[in-house]
């Protein structure tokens, strides 16, 4: 065997082994993936309610209003595919998150210059938008837990893609050595040992992954939506930190803030007692 040989076959080894380690998070990638779009489902269904009830009033809800004001869109959000989350939203009287937290609802039109410079809307991207709806112009809807949930925990895309790729190089060009190995040797029986080699590893390349990957994705991804309602203390002080920074730049009254957080204070120190 020839060093390119042992080589090549190393190359494949070493390939299946990182698909093997990038699967491993198959599962909780999937349940993950199903956890974010279910998310953003929520606030697909949030954005056409509240394009409806400015075509039937003629305004878009304030920002002190917020969403409470939109009909049936708290029925909405316990039903259907959400249905998951309505153990746990019917406990709050406002349209929530299946984290407990408000929706951050800015109405820009009615607010100084630079009242919601501290939006969550702003970090997220402009084109296939994340955890943010840009409902109108100066219109827009945010997730806290979702801008939380969105930053993959397993790695990013791209690795897949680069293995997906680099796999695929990995193959053709070792089939491509094999039969060009077989046609230049003077041994046939050489070049066909060589050929076999080669073979072995590839197929063993190609069982380690293809098992590797039905075996961890049989999962149907919901099953973290029995989870629902898990309390989140931290974004609970992240949308309270956020709504004062919209009183400070002239967005919101001090005062229905300091309401607000007094009241959700209140239900989290209530839900989280035994």
């Amino acid at each position: 065997m020839k060093p390119l040989d042992a080589l090549l076959i190393l190359v494949c080894l070493l390939f299946s082994t990182g698909v093997i380690v990038d699967r491993r998070w198959a599962h909780e990638r999937a349940q993950h993936r199903t956890w974010v779009e279910f998310q953003q489902e929520a606030l697909d269904l949030i954005e056409r309610r509240v394009r409806g009830f400015e075509e039937k009033t003629g305004r878009f809800p304030t920002t002190a209003e917020g969403l409470s004001i939109v009909p049936s869109l708290r029925t909405e959000l316990m039903k259907g595919k959400f249905a998951p989350a309505q153990a746990f939203l019917r406990q709050f009287e406002d349209v929530r998150t299946i984290q407990g937290i408000p929706y951050v609802y800015e109405n820009r039109r009615e607010a100084q210059k630079g009242a919601f410079d501290a939006s969550p809307q702003l970090q997220d991207r402009k084109k296939n938008p994340r955890f943010s709806r840009k409902i109108a112009d100066g219109i827009v809807v945010s997730s806290l837990g979702l801008m939380s949930d969105s930053q993959s925990p397993f790695g990013p895309m791209w690795v897949d893609a680069l293995l997906i790729l680099s796999g695929g190089a990995v193959l053709l060009l070792t089939l491509g050595y094999a039969i060009a190995r077989n046609r230049r040797s003077t041994d046939r029986v050489r070049g066909v040992n060589a050929m076999i080699i080669l073979g072995v590893a590839v197929l063993l390349t190609i069982l380690i992954a293809v098992t590797n990957v039905t075996s961890t994705t049989k999962s149907d991804g919901f099953e973290r939506l029995g989870a629902v309602g898990v309390l989140r203390q931290d974004l609970l002080e992240d949308f309270l930190t956020l709504r004062q920074r919209f009183v400070a730049d002239g967005g919101l009254d001090a005062a229905v803030v300091s309401a607000e957080a007094d009241a959700l204070r209140a239900e989290f120190a209530r839900l989280s007692s035994p």
